[in-house]
């Protein structure tokens, strides 16, 4: 039977990555920021309600409250067969706080927590969270700017946020017959608020997606959310808001925000094949003066490319001298990691708005989660309707905006390939032209 799915994410990046999970299935999904005057009209004709409450970087009581208010609204509107509660794949957030706020909200004493996302690396064997074969705490986001990952064993960081206790369910169970996994699933259910699961392939995830068929509230990654529509039945719902041509005539704006090495990789194969770019010099962002020359210079460059039909990349700083004298000036200023990387993002939400009023251009592709929030809110994106999946968690979109309709790709910073930018700049470009 198929099942309509509330979801509450921490950041729009993670939003967009588990609506494209439920879409591939033919499930209608739509993402929208957190809003307490959403109503159940709003989400009308969906199948998979993504609401992001962007509370990664917030404190935890504030993360909290959030999350608790966004469920108790999706339980108003009604309709809604299963909660889930979308983390960084990697636990990076309020993770604790924000799984006790869905499940006070919701009233149940125990969720399943499934973070293992194998088709981008992120595997679970014994409780023990691993990044391309490499422990959490021995991987590259030990050295994460904001949300530092120190800590590989899945039920310590909940326990260390949240105080609920948590168990894990090991690999080795998967072998057994359905009904003693059930049984097993049962006798966790009773002493833990919180049953992680191992994962360590695709196979893993469908077997789960059986077992947890019926689960009221799920917790983790989006991954399995491309599984569980296979086992209740695939959807059939047709796009609510058909896509076709919002504009003609101008080229792709990119922004990189991220420095995460998968996104500087990205950004050097751009680089490679000759697009037109452009370094935002971070460091001269303190001064208003500077700031603001810059803007104007990178606004005008992007104005001049994708005005005339070509893409145009902007990406930030990522040399770890200059990451680090950037971030050293901020702190010279009474700033924290948090307002440095915000000043970076707004000034390139700005060069975003002003770059597409001025050209009337409506594709955007944007990488680093922090950044895509920012973007998002400058151009006033109220409603995102999941298209197609370029690759692994991260699809192309549909949005409602303050300059009316667009399209769009908003990818976490951690996550594609090397031409992934370059295969999201064609997608939009395909999807221009009204194909699909």
């Amino acid at each position: 039977m198929r099942k309509r799915t509330a979801v509450v994410a921490d950041d729009i990046t993670g939003a967009n990555d588990i609506g494209g999970m439920y879409a591939k299935s033919g499930y209608v999904a739509g993402v929208f920021p957190w809003s307490e005057t959403l109503t159940a009209a709003d989400f009308e004709g969906l199948d998979t309600v993504v609401i992001d409450t962007d509370s990664r970087f917030d404190d935890a009581k504030t993360a909290y409250d959030k999350v608790y208010r966004a469920t108790q609204l999706l339980q108003r509107a009604g309709g809604f067969d299963v909660y889930f509660k979308k983390t960084c794949s990697v636990f990076r957030g309020n993770i604790g706080a924000e799984f006790d706020a869905m499940q006070d909200a919701l009233g149940v004493s125990c969720s399943m927590v499934v973070l293992g996302f194998p088709a981008n690396g992120r595997t679970t064997l014994h409780g023990v969270h691993y990044v391309g074969g490499r422990r959490l705490d021995q991987s590259s986001f030990v050295r994460d700017p904001i949300h530092p990952t120190l800590e590989p064993e899945l039920t310590k960081i909940i326990a260390k946020q949240s105080g609920r206790p948590g168990a894990v369910f090991p690999y080795e169970w998967y072998d057994l017959p359905l009904t003693e996994q059930k049984a097993k699933l049962d006798a966790l259910r009773r002493e833990n608020a919180y049953i992680v699961f191992d994962v360590r392939d695709q196979a893993d995830l469908h077997g789960l997606a059986v077992l947890l068929q019926d689960e009221t509230c799920l917790c983790g990654s989006s991954a399995i959310g491309q599984e569980l529509p296979l086992v209740w039945g695939t959807g059939e719902g047709e796009n609510p808001s058909p896509v076709h041509p919002v504009h003609d005539g101008t080229g792709t704006l990119l922004l990189a925000g991220s420095l995460t090495p998968q996104t500087n990789g990205q950004v050097e194969y751009l680089l490679s094949t000759g697009m037109t770019a452009a370094k935002l010099d971070t460091l001269t962002l303190f001064d208003p003066e500077s700031r603001r020359a810059q803007t104007q210079a990178l606004t005008e460059l992007a104005v001049r490319e994708t005005g005339n039909g070509s893409p145009a990349l902007l990406y930030t700083e990522k040399d770890p001298e200059r990451v680090r004298a950037t971030k050293e000036a901020g702190y010279a200023r009474g700033m924290s990691d948090e307002e440095v990387g915000r000043l970076v993002s707004e000034t390139l939400a700005e060069i975003a708005r002003g770059t597409l009023e001025q050209t009337g251009g409506r594709k955007l592709v944007v990488a680093g989660g922090d950044t895509s929030a920012t973007v998002s809110r400058r151009l006033g994106v109220r409603k995102m309707v999941i298209l197609d999946e370029i690759e692994p968690g991260v699809p192309t979109m549909y949005g409602y905006g303050d300059l009316g309709e667009m399209l769009l790709v908003l990818k976490s910073g951690s996550f594609g390939s090397e031409r992934f930018l370059e295969k999201a700049a064609h997608a939009l470009c395909e999807l221009q032209k009204g194909e699909k």
